[in-house]
């Protein structure tokens, strides 16, 4: 093994040594931490509802669960901080109530956030193809998940395909 792994190796092991000394952090400790982290940037897919399109459930549930400002959703979203707040508002008209703790328990499944980034799709393109292709999942299934039915669900998804992704 080369002698800078070893190296990089043992700064490692007495990194660790020290954070569980005087800090009391474990490595396991800190990767809860990173997965934690990591999990705030997903979108668990049970927000979805009928009653709202898809970019209303997400900045819904951004902005009341998560208690992110327009700027933030806008930055992690790559749109306009004024267009979602118009987006909120409209998602408070159709759905004044918040997200019960039911929706968010019952998630199987959860969408990074990049995948909205992505304008060339529509939001409910952008999660179709993400949970067909990356998932794997049957258009069946998916549309049992976005609450939408199995028929415009194989529409969207053909519609993405053509447009190159």
């Amino acid at each position: 093994m080369d002698k800078k792994v070893l190296g990089e190796q043992q700064i490692f092991r007495e990194f660790s040594r020290w954070l569980k000394l005087n800090h009391d952090i474990s490595i396991g400790d800190i990767r809860t931490a990173i997965a934690e982290k990591e999990r705030s940037f997903f979108i668990p897919v049970s927000i979805i509802t009928s009653e709202l399109g898809i970019l209303e459930s997400v900045v819904k549930y951004l902005r009341e669960i998560k208690g992110l400002k327009f700027s933030e959703i806008g930055l992690l979203l790559k749109r306009s901080p004024i267009a979602l707040s118009s987006t909120y508002r409209s998602s408070k008209r159709k759905f004044p109530t918040g997200f019960a703790e039911y929706f968010l328990a019952q998630s199987d499944y959860d969408i990074p956030v990049d995948v909205f980034q992505d304008r060339v799709l529509a939001p409910l393109e952008s999660v179709v193809v993400y949970l067909k292709d990356k998932k794997v999942l049957r258009f069946a299934r998916i549309a049992e998940l976005l609450k939408r039915d199995q028929r415009t669900i194989w529409t969207v998804y053909k519609r993405a395909k053509i447009k190159g992704k």
